[in-house]
C-alpha cells in the first residue's frame, strides 16, 4: 500500500551557480518552484525523502543550506499572499517519481 503524499516547502541557499541550477532541476521532478530558491514538493514516503536528500547533498558545499518544512493540509489551505489570495496547489502536487 502506498503512503499518502506528504508536502514540504524546500528552501535553499547555495553559493555555487552550477550546484544551485542542478538542485533546482532535481527539485522540479518533485514539485513546483514558488520562489527562486523555494519549492513546494510532494513526497510519497520517507524512503523517497531520504533518496532526495542524499542526491541533493551532492550539490551542497560547506556553508550552503537546504531546509525541508513539512506542510500539512490545514497549513497549505490557509497559506496566502499579501493580497489574501490562496497560494497552495490543490488537490496536490503531481508526482513524477
Amino acid at each position: 500500500m502506498e503512503d499518502a503524499l506528504k508536502h514540504y516547502l524546500v528552501c535553499y541557499d547555495i553559493s555555487d551557480n552550477k550546484n544551485r541550477l542542478k538542485l533546482s532541476k532535481l527539485l522540479r521532478f518533485y514539485g513546483v518552484r514558488v520562489q527562486k530558491s523555494v519549492f513546494e514538493i510532494g513526497i510519497r514516503n520517507n524512503n523517497q525523502l531520504e533518496q532526495l536528500k542524499n542526491r541533493a547533498k551532492n550539490y551542497l558545499e560547506e556553508f550552503d543550506s537546504l531546509l525541508f518544512y513539512r506542510l500539512n493540509h490545514a497549513s497549505r489551505q490557509s497559506s496566502h499572499d499579501c493580497n489574501n489570495q490562496r497560494i497552495a496547489y490543490f488537490p496536490s502536487i503531481i508526482q513524477i517519481h
